[in-house]
């Protein structure tokens, strides 16, 4: 970690007094991270430091969880909440405040462990939490992302949620688990691929590998439907704005339509700003490739 939080009370017990701390923060020694709580050097560039320093705010018995237990576990996450998420196990008086938000729960038997010297909740116990709590592209990607990079299996996620059977949340955790789908390559994928299961639409195959007569691959498509012969590409704006990636993208598309593929393109834009019109310009094309209404 760029920076090392510190306790106030340790400052005070090394020989410091509320003056020396107070220079100290002036200066850019010592930012506050919370109260009671401040770290050495800079802070602002790293997250753990952010996430430490909440667990120490929060008193003993306290571990990071939700999506700040998914940024020490390195999963990928959507959207991060404006503050950061600890857990206190099973006590009353933790209040979430402004900055920091305090959630009071017990924790069986080896959902608690340590990274990068950081007590968190286990990684099959951070995705069971995010499947019942964060949004759910969040939750959703969050599990995918942490399945494709090898560091749970589908098996060992269903026991974390077998575990937490029981509780009266775990029941959309179980519906939300039902929608995962591991070979999704991007947030922006599962978004869209989210958006046609809303919209009433068949889920379609994910990375499609499309090939010439002869054998030669011409596309990996991010999503398709291959009875009509429709392909849906999710394009970020990174990857496929650069001038080589727009004529690579012609190309293809132009080879994709010789062999009677039909492409469809939408944004992140689309997928979290329209999603009816997702779901309308894929049923649609859909009905008209296929011969009948969907």
């Amino acid at each position: 970690m760029a920076a090392v939080p510190v306790l106030r009370r340790t400052l005070l017990q090394d020989g410091g007094t509320r003056h020396t701390i107070a220079a100290a923060t002036l200066r850019g020694d010592l930012s506050r991270q919370f109260r009671g709580v401040y770290a050495e050097g800079d802070a602002v560039t790293s997250e753990l430091v952010r996430v430490l320093s909440a667990v120490l705010a929060s008193g003993s018995g306290a571990v990071a969880s939700g999506t700040s237990a998914a940024v020490v576990h390195q999963v990928s996450i959507v959207s991060r909440p404006p503050r950061p998420e600890v857990t206190v196990l099973g006590r009353t008086g933790r209040a979430s405040r402004p900055d920091l938000r305090v959630r009071v729960r017990s924790l069986g038997d080896g959902d608690i462990v340590v990274v990068a010297g950081i007590p968190v909740t286990a990684l099959p116990r951070t995705l069971v939490d995010l499947l019942c709590d964060a949004d759910r592209l969040t939750a959703i990607w969050a599990c995918e992302d942490a399945i494709r990079q090898g560091k749970l299996t589908p098996d060992e996620l269903d026991e974390a949620l077998a575990r937490s059977a029981g509780q009266r949340r775990i029941i959309r955790a179980r519906r939300r688990r039902g929608l995962l789908e591991p070979r999704s390559e991007s947030p922006l994928e599962t978004a869209v691929r989210l958006d046609l299961y809303d919209g009433g639409l068949p889920i379609p195959h994910l990375q499609r590998e499309v090939r010439t007569h002869e054998g030669h691959l011409v596309a990996v498509l991010d999503l398709a439907y291959d009875d009509a012969l429709l392909g849906i590409e999710a394009d970020g704006w990174g990857p496929h704005s650069v001038p080589n990636a727009l004529y690579h993208d012609r190309r293809r598309a132009n080879v994709l339509g010789a062999l009677g593929w039909h492409l469809i393109r939408f944004t992140w834009a689309d997928a979290v700003g329209r999603p009816a019109y997702i779901a309308w310009t894929v049923r649609e094309t859909l009905s008209r490739r296929v011969g009948r209404q969907l």
